[in-house]
């Protein structure tokens, strides 16, 4: 384990583990063992287990590996080990299904070269997915691979690209829904700022009322407890709430 393995690009649509999650992951690993071997692609990089790999160099496990046999789309073995290993919103995957375009137009690229047909015309190696199309054609293929609706992909790519960065955070780690913040990323970038911030305070004093309320209401002996008050957005903010995903 003295030279490190690079990563297969597939393999960072998913963001790494860091922290906590990685060190409880490590020493799993130091008391249990590696439970399921490292898949490498037939280039020898890491196609899945980034982060078993890593935890395994952090305690000074020897890895396992197993080699990807298929001759089909890395980026589709990729996202459906990791769909099944994860509780996502559909935001999260709306951003996952984004970042895995360009990946699948290289693939479709790839698959027509090997074809020696030009692009769009398909041939063999292209059994695993059609040819990427025109945007529309690949947000619907995009999004039917993490199980989204293209418009779901389009909002993505609109928070991606005028949303601040605070906004594309919000989303990818499930604190807003992709269509509140598509929304969002439609004001200028001043009061984007203003809205996440507003949002953050109101997400952090519900966190605070309902920790608060837990202890009142479980010592409670007869009554109906009033329900709290929840807190007033900044003056001159639009407060915008996450409605259910659909």
């Amino acid at each position: 384990m003295n030279t490190a393995i690079a990563f297969h690009p597939a393999s960072d649509i998913f963001p790494l583990m860091e922290g906590e999650d990685l060190e409880d992951l490590a020493q799993d690993i130091r008391e249990h063992g590696l439970r399921e071997p490292i898949t490498l692609h037939s280039d020898g990089s890491i196609l899945d287990g980034r982060n078993r790999y890593r935890a395994c160099l952090r305690v000074g496990i020897e890895p396992r590996f197993t080699t990807w046999q298929d001759d089909g789309s890395p980026v589709s073995f990729v996202i459906s080990l990791n769909l099944k290993r994860r509780q996502l919103t559909p935001g999260q995957l709306g951003m996952i299904g984004l970042k895995a375009k360009p990946l699948l137009a290289a693939e479709a690229r790839e698959r027509q070269r090997v074809a020696g047909r030009p692009p769009g015309h398909g041939g063999e190696g292209s059994r695993s997915l059609p040819p990427m199309g025109g945007k529309g054609e690949s947000n619907e293929l995009a999004g039917k691979l993490v199980g989204v609706s293209a418009q779901t992909i389009q909002r993505a790519d609109m928070v991606d690209k005028r949303g601040i960065q605070e906004l594309v955070e919000a989303v990818k780690s499930g604190e807003m829904t992709v269509r509140a913040a598509a929304d969002i990323a439609t004001l200028p970038e001043k009061e984007q700022h203003e809205v996440v911030a507003a949002s953050a305070v109101n997400v952090s004093a519900r966190s605070v009322e309902n920790k608060s309320s837990a202890p009142a209401a479980a010592g409670a002996t007869s009554g109906t407890p009033e329900p709290p008050t929840p807190p007033r957005p900044a003056a001159g903010v639009v407060r915008y709430e996450d409605a259910a995903p659909r």
